[in-house]
């Protein structure tokens, strides 16, 4: 049997030939991994990144409008990283723990592609987000004459992209097999 296992603390994942027995292990350690890693520095950098977003729109909003734009399409994306976080560790990761334990109930089995097509969807959502967010800000480059401040939440928010990215990336190579996806 073919399960994925992290094989390096950079989140880079392989294949890696293991007994049945041995992917419940694997799945946990997938699973403990994701959290500690994504969804823990999602969780600190999304209510920072707001309050910076907050701060530049006070000061510099009305020389860059473009600024509440960008602030509203952070707090869209901010919610919905952070719901999506919410259903991961609340509903998913325990049910991919208890459901794919060497042997599987038919109940398990029939969730699968239902899980596997919410998943898709909410990566193509926050894709779609983060795009947004780029082309709101003109790929994060700070306008002639933006403020230090304006210039750091610029930086913050490229650094955002590439982690929510470099997390869904992550999810789709390790996660996603687990239900069925290829």
């Amino acid at each position: 049997m073919s399960t994925i296992t992290i094989t390096a603390p950079t989140g880079k994942l392989a294949s890696e030939n293991r007994t049945r027995a041995g992917k419940s292990d694997t799945v946990a350690q997938i699973l403990q991994y994701m959290e500690r890693t994504y969804h823990n520095s999602l969780k600190d950098e999304l209510p920072r990144l707001a309050f910076l977003m907050a701060k530049v729109a006070r000061a510099d909003g009305e020389s860059y409008p473009e600024i509440q734009a960008a602030s509203r399409s952070f707090t869209e994306l901010s919610r919905e990283i952070l719901s999506y976080l919410w259903r991961e560790e609340q509903v998913l990761f325990p049910w991919l723990r208890v459901s794919l334990q060497p042997v599987m109930g038919a109940a398990e089995s029939t969730m699968l592609p239902v899980v596997l097509r919410s998943m898709q969807i909410a990566h193509t959502a926050i894709r779609r987000m983060l795009a947004r967010m780029a082309a709101i800000t003109s790929g994060y480059s700070a306008p002639i004459g933006a403020s230090s401040t304006y210039e750091v939440l610029l930086y913050e928010l490229s650094s955002l992209d590439s982690l929510a990215c470099d997390y869904l990336s992550a999810e789709e190579i390790a996660v996603l097999p687990l239900l069925g996806a290829r």
